[in-house]
């Protein structure tokens, strides 16, 4: 596996899976699982934490978070286990099972939602009326939040209409309650329909919100459009394919829902609360939930809101949740943008070390300065060639950090996208110092990596480097399970002649010229959020340079001036070269030719023969900006053709096809030309055409 890869010192590093502190929705799987509890007692102990959290056992007792984000999975579980219940506990989660009887209630201006409410006892809400209404401030903030929540969720965004609540009138219903466990819950109800299973579901609030992380109103505001976009989803589907209680797709309607808090209210950020714990634990599956990190994982959807920008593509998610299991669908609906699951997923974890200090909220998450800095698995200072042997969980990813005596830092991030059914993966990550292997990429001026695999695991390495200057970029990796990849090359030289035409026998190349590329990224548009740096190329001996192991794509190959010797300027036009590199594909005819600045010629190609060289180049310099007119004559003083345009300051050229004004081909011979700027004349020149 290892062929050709000398090695000069080995770090071998196995690292088992991390375990965080146990928090009471981890540890409930955890006796579930080991067969410790079973599963309706499972069911019982999650829903108790959400009515009377102080009642349950000292192993699931957690302070940490303080209450529940969300009890709709806990709900869920209630109403499809409750048969298997026993008697104790279905008395203890009647108030989960059962909708509440309230003896007040208020219709939301839009009359799309029924909020019913006390005002006395222990659900009773702050009877402040400021607007002697009659009804209190606390239930006619609720019922306007619920009626934004509709009108972003399904006017704005498309979502489709839930199921009708058929109790108590057309509203859907909304419960106010003291809520001690939690923020919210939503209970689906009556099941509408079977393969999809959906439901007409209804919604219940804390009365005051002062044991949450967002207190009082903020808290409220959060929860309506959280809860609300449950109430969407259980429209579109609730899978329980085990018949267990548990919610196949709970990560993802958790997250989801998390997410649409900061859609509707993006001034709360309750989400931050959720992002240490999130950042804390690596080499954990996406889908894994523990009552924390699914709310964490709102994160992916501000991910694809910002590659995505415009798109319905949270709503073609759930659209296609009816048909696919949620990560499927995800994988469904990114290839039908031109990419996959597992592509996305290794940039997703590539952005994640894109925050705190390190944050860019114009290339990554909007919001990223606010969030914490990712916990690294492995921090190494060294001077020799490394290995690491990793084991990562399927859908997981690992960070290692290299810190260098120059001021370089890489962190390299393997990542696991094979399915969760698969076993965890294996794989080896060589960086290397000096040696150049073209085995390998270079992710910094002599520092080489890669991912080697002998398992089935599609493998993603992502590498984020730190410069010197402290700026960063991130880099894909391609891996040997790639497709076959292909490479771009050329030279920069002299141009003695001044051709543009590059002359083996009697041109040289010029070294130390440096060259950048970028990689447009799957929407194919330079410019755009997903472009991809890579790095840059340094001419060699005879000016050549090469960029290997690229994927097909479009890619940008550009020259920078500064690199070149004091005063030379292109003989062979734009600086800056597009390509498209198909599979398996090497591109060598990239030429990029240079001559001394004060020598301009007159027009190249000279002589000009339109059928071989389709224009000709007419060179020119402004001090500033202006409007420039190019004339043609005949010998004779007879114009054949006039044109202006508008340049800014520098060197630019003048294209001529051979035409005159009339679009007819011009005969061959001898004309002259006048260049003029401000009526300044900038050049007079003879130029010869050929035919």
């Amino acid at each position: 596996m290892l062929s050709g890869f000398s090695v000069r010192r080995w770090i071998l590093v196995v690292l088992a899976g991390f375990t965080a502190p146990g928090f009471s929705g981890d540890r409930i799987r955890e006796d579930l699982n080991s067969g410790r509890i079973s599963q309706a007692d499972a069911v019982y102990y999650e829903a108790l934490r959400l009515v009377s959290p102080d009642d349950l056992p000292g192993r699931y007792a957690r302070s940490d978070p303080p209450v529940i984000k969300s009890g709709t999975p806990a709900a869920f579980g209630v109403r499809q286990a409750w048969s298997r219940l026993t008697a104790v506990q279905r008395d203890r989660l009647r108030p989960v099972a059962t909708r509440p009887r309230l003896p007040f209630s208020y219709v939301s201006p839009d009359g799309l939602f029924r909020v019913h409410y006390d005002t006395s006892g222990v659900h009773a809400v702050l009877i402040e009326d400021l607007n002697g209404s009659g009804v209190p401030d606390y239930i006619e903030r609720a019922a306007e939040y619920l009626d934004l929540a509709y009108d972003v969720q399904i006017r704005q965004m498309g979502f489709r209409v839930p199921p009708a609540d058929p109790v108590d009138g057309p509203e859907w219903d909304a419960y106010i309650e003291n809520l001690p466990g939690t923020y919210g819950w939503t209970t689906p109800d009556v099941k509408v329909s079977v393969s999809p299973d959906r439901y007409t579901a209804y919604m219940r609030f804390d009365n005051d919100y002062n044991h949450t992380y967002s207190k009082g109103l903020d808290g409220l505001r959060v929860t309506t459009a959280h809860e609300f976009f449950h109430v969407v989803q259980f429209g579109y589907v609730a899978r329980d394919e085990s018949g267990t209680g548990d919610l196949d797709d709970r990560f993802l309607m958790e997250a989801s829902a998390t997410w649409m808090e900061d859609v509707v209210h993006g001034d709360v950020n309750d989400y931050l609360n959720y992002l240490p714990h999130f950042f804390s634990r690596n080499n954990v599956r996406f889908d894994h939930v523990d009552g924390i990190r699914e709310y964490g994982l709102s994160i992916w959807f501000h991910f694809l809101e910002k590659r995505y920008p415009g798109m319905p593509f949270i709503r073609l998610i759930w659209e296609t949740l009816v048909t696919f299991p949620a990560l499927r669908a995800l994988d469904e609906v990114l290839t039908d943008f031109g990419s996959s699951f597992g592509r996305q997923l290794a940039l997703f974890y590539g952005w994640n070390r894109m925050t705190g200090s390190r944050a860019d909220t114009i290339r990554f998450y909007p919001e990223g300065h606010l969030y914490p800095e990712i916990r690294t698995d492995g921090a190494f200072t060294f001077t020799k060639d490394t290995m690491l042997t990793e084991w990562v969980r399927p859908t997981a990813a690992r960070y290692y950090e290299f810190r260098e005596a120059d001021g370089y830092n890489h962190t390299l991030i393997p990542v696991n996208t094979g399915s969760p059914a698969m076993l965890s993966g294996e794989c080896n990550v060589p960086l290397l110092i000096r040696d150049t292997h073209t085995a390998y990429t270079e992710i910094s001026p002599g520092r080489h990596t890669g991912l080697l695999s002998e398992d089935d695991v599609v493998w993603e390495l992502t590498a984020v480097v730190r410069d010197p200057d402290g700026s960063d970029r991130m880099i894909r990796v391609p891996t040997t399970l790639d497709a076959p990849l292909g490479s771009i090359s050329g030279i920069v030289w002299h141009d003695v002649d001044r051709n543009g035409l590059f002359d083996e026998e009697m041109e040289t190349g010029i070294r130390d010229v440096r060259l950048s590329l970028t990689e447009a990224g799957e929407d194919g548009i330079f410019g755009s959020e997903d472009d991809v740096l890579f790095p840059a190329a340094v001419t060699q001996a005879g000016g050549r340079f090469r960029f290997p192991g690229l994927e097909p794509g479009v890619y940008r190959v550009e020259l920078s001036d500064a690199t070149l010797p004091d005063g030379f300027v292109s003989t062979t036009g734009d600086p800056a070269r597009t390509v498209i590199l198909s599979e398996n594909t090497d591109v060598t005819s990239l030429r990029f030719g240079f001559a001394p600045l004060d020598w301009l010629p007159a027009a190249f190609p000279q002589p000009f023969h339109p059928a071989l060289h389709g224009e000709m180049k007419i060179p020119f310099t402004l001090q500033e900006a202006g409007t420039v007119r190019l004339a043609l004559y005949t010998l004779s003083g007879y114009r054949l053709l006039e044109e202006t345009a508008h340049f800014s300051g520098g060197l630019h050229f003048f294209r001529w096809s051979g035409l005159d004004s009339r679009d007819h081909p011009v005969p061959a011979g001898v004309y002259l030309y006048v260049l003029e700027a401000d009526s300044r004349v900038l050049r007079r020149e003879k130029i010869a055409v050929v035919r």
